[in-house]
């Protein structure tokens, strides 16, 4: 049942049963756990760096702006 709440979030909605997880690939199975480990620390890294760039635009207004 874990496992299934877990693909579910992944996906943002229903997608499968708990009694359909043992008919996914094993493939699938690490990639939904991997996402579900990694993926929030990957975001906040990008968060992080989105930041950055926007301090830096707004410190130099001219940047990337047409003449």
């Amino acid at each position: 049942m874990w496992l299934s709440k877990v693909i579910n979030t992944q996906a943002g909605g229903p997608v499968i049963a708990p009694w359909e997880v043992e008919q996914l690939p094993e493939e699938w199975l690490e990639l939904a756990l991997k996402m579900a480990t990694d993926l929030p620390e990957m975001q906040k890294a990008r968060q992080k760096a989105q930041k950055y760039f926007e301090k830096y635009r707004k410190e130099h207004p001219s940047y990337r702006k047409v003449k």
